[in-house]
């Protein structure tokens, strides 16, 4: 009997929670409008959905479905929809609520609008605003903002502070790469010969390169380069290895042919052999394979080097170049495999 009672009870919580859930209002979070950057409208999209998810008794429509429904019946999520086809399409998609939002550029910062409207009848249920008060910064806490007062929180716009205190930290980072960029300089001017480094005639070792080149973007290029021509020598011995092996697998392992004749009172064998060239074809491909983007990586490795020059002599601490069209790296994994990657 009691473990009867036990069952019934948690009947009852399972029947419960589904009702709960079945009585939850369903709501559309339309991609929001505006002339300003596609990342923003999708912030503010996913700070909306994500207040609206965390709010009880609503439950937020996916993505994809809301998408389908306007692709399929020609609907323009844009300022060309009036407040009734927009309680249409809610109707298709099952929607008990949509949320329509609207951003635009401010001086420098952003305000945001947002209405929910009620499907049944096509009503605003209720419409709030709000103004980013630093920027791009707080644009999800003024989203958050926003739809908390929608669904009635009596909650306050708290981020002029952490506005006002966030320029503070960065103000003072430039003044020690400063110091640090002027202790190299009785090196005087660089040359490169392959993946050696010279100064005043005299070869520096990597240990003095790194010093004298620490904090720019000159030892981003050298330890790049550094990189890259180990990762090729690698390539390149495992490359000729793989050919050695087949080569000497190929007279190793050779295939033996047998042909029988009788002669007139015994069947007789004569054995002979010749080499395998599978094993040497084999060896010779992998060897390729390896060894060609070893090559590659090495000359790479040298261009690094000279880039870490160049950079240095020019004073041009702050040098970028764009990426390149073709780049081959090297570098072992964490589980302790090995990986090539190969960028176009």
């Amino acid at each position: 009997m009691g473990k009867f009672s036990l069952y019934s009870f948690i009947l009852c919580l399972f029947i419960s929670a589904t009702v709960q859930a079945q009585q939850d209002l369903k709501v559309a979070v339309f991609d929001p409008e505006g002339t300003v950057e596609k990342t923003l409208l999708e912030i503010v999209r996913e700070e909306i959905s994500s207040a609206v998810v965390n709010t009880k008794g609503y439950t937020v429509l996916e993505r994809q479905l809301i998408n389908k429904v306007l692709e399929e019946n020609k609907f323009q999520e844009s300022g060309l929809v009036s407040d009734a086809q927009v309680s249409d399409i809610g109707k298709i998609m099952g929607a008990d609520y949509v949320f329509v939002t609207t951003i635009s550029a401010l001086a420098e910062n952003y305000y945001i609008s947002c209405k929910m409207i009620e499907v049944a009848t096509a009503r605003i249920e209720k419409q709030f605003t709000g103004t980013t008060t630093d920027g791009i910064n707080d644009i999800p806490q003024t989203a958050q903002f926003i739809v908390k007062r929608l669904f009635g929180e009596n909650v306050k716009q708290q981020v002029a502070q952490r506005a006002r205190e966030q320029p503070r930290e960065p103000v003072q980072r430039p003044v020690t790469p400063v110091t640090r960029q002027a202790e190299p300089v009785y090196y005087g001017n660089l040359t490169a010969s392959g993946m050696n480094i010279y100064s005043s005639g005299r070869a520096l070792s990597r240990n003095d390169v790194r010093a004298m080149m620490a904090n720019t973007d000159a030892l981003r290029y050298y330890n790049g380069g550094i990189k890259k021509r180990k990762a090729g020598n690698f390539l390149v011995t495992a490359g000729f290895v793989f050919i050695a092996a087949g080569a000497v697998l190929t007279y190793a392992l050779p295939i033996e042919y047998g042909s029988s004749y009788y002669n007139g009172s015994y069947f007789e064998y004569d054995y002979y052999t010749e080499p395998d060239y599978g094993f040497l074809a084999a060896g010779g491909l992998v060897g390729l394979g390896l060894a060609i983007p070893g090559f590659i990586l090495k000359g790479s490795g040298k261009r690094n080097v000279r880039k870490a020059v160049d950079v240095y002599n020019s004073g041009n601490y702050g040098y970028s170049e764009p990426p390149a069209a073709f780049e081959i790296d090297f570098g072992v994994t964490q589980s302790g495999g090995i990986g090539l990657v190969m960028t176009f």
